[in-house]
């Protein structure tokens, strides 16, 4: 076990932001200290306008005696924004013309042999709403109506893209992040075969009592949270996925329409395929928020001005205080809204 015990803090931002509105200082964002329980930051956040990298702000954690910074191009498990690719390839399978959405799940996965699999669709797998706890056990919620977040639906999502396409889930992630020119991004398998060397990352379990971790993510949750990406290719995500082709404009429409609807800290949202979408807004806003052991991350997408907020931490905070676990990250959301 090694313990996180130094943080060298490493400044590669511009000050000031401003789209003309009145200039906020987005780097003011990481030296507040109002949050119970203060915590540092480890990891990067970026914002982006169109392809242009307008903000940038890292700090670098010395691990094993070691220093290590962390840039535009350090790779980091995402977490859960991996749904988004799964839900691309998804997609992708429709514009293909080998599945649609409304097709229930026991046609292509017949090893489900519970009733209830000839209920539940592939929209419902990606909106959340399928009901499923366990394949072995009854439905939680009749399908399509309750938002219950499910892990275990885009791992089926993921499997489900495997047998329609013929090829493993690693090798269509791969093949779909060469196409968006996401060289240093890769699934955790594929990782096995074609290293890409992660940051450190490491588990609180005790405030402010760091623990190194070893990633441990099982080859059927990749599809759920085990990509590996960096916060420049995660930029490249945003403009290949939602101004590029590599979806129908339908599909894509599909993608970002809201189906369901949960409760969250930003309040409540909608729930698109992979996507959050949020409301209450003076404009559109298309995010997600990933937590796996050793690290965290959140990405937002405003396509009005063809802006990208991406943050990735390399530390999995506690989570007894889900706020404080996020701090950076919605902070810096609230100073990056009213420049829009």
């Amino acid at each position: 076990m090694n313990i996180l015990k130094i943080i060298l803090y490493t400044f590669i931002c511009l000050p000031v932001l401003s789209y003309g509105a009145k200039p906020v200082a987005l780097d003011e964002v990481f030296s507040l200290t109002e949050n119970k329980g203060s915590r540092n930051f480890s990891g990067i956040a970026i914002v982006t306008k169109g392809k242009n990298v307008i903000f940038s702000h890292s700090n670098s954690p010395a691990a094993n005696n070691k220093k290590s910074a962390i840039s535009m191009n350090t790779p980091f498990i995402i977490g859960s924004l991996s749904k988004q690719v799964t839900a691309a390839l998804v997609l992708r399978e429709v514009d293909q013309g080998r599945l649609t959405l409304d097709d229930s799940i026991s046609t292509y996965l017949p090893e489900i042999k519970q009733p209830w699999a000839a209920k539940v669709t592939i929209k419902h797998l990606l909106s959340h709403t399928s009901g499923i706890v366990k394949t072995t056990d009854s439905l939680n919620t009749e399908p399509g109506k309750v938002f219950a977040y499910s892990n275990l639906g885009y791992n089926l999502l993921g499997r489900l893209v495997s047998i329609t396409s013929d090829q493993p889930y690693s090798s269509l992630a791969t093949k779909l992040f060469t196409q968006c020119g996401m060289n240093n991004s890769i699934s955790l398998a594929e990782n096995r075969k074609q290293p890409i060397t992660l940051i450190n990352g490491f588990n609180e379990i005790e405030l402010g009592k760091l623990e190194f971790v070893t990633p441990q993510i099982s080859y059927s949750s990749i599809p759920s949270g085990g990509i590996i990406s960096t916060a420049y290719d995660l930029a490249k995500w945003n403009q290949c996925l939602h101004k590029g082709n590599i979806l129908s404009t339908h599909m894509h429409q599909e993608m970002v329409k809201e189906y369901s609807n949960r409760s969250h800290r930003w309040g409540h949202i909608g729930y698109g395929f992979g996507l959050q979408i949020s409301k209450n807004l003076e404009r559109a806003e298309w995010s997600h928020s990933g937590y796996v052991q050793g690290y965290i991350s959140t990405m937002a997408y405003y396509p009005e001005s063809d802006t990208s907020l991406i943050i990735l931490e390399n530390t999995s905070w506690n989570l007894k205080d889900i706020n404080r676990v996020f701090y950076y990250h919605d902070k810096l959301r609230e100073q990056l809204l009213p420049t829009l």
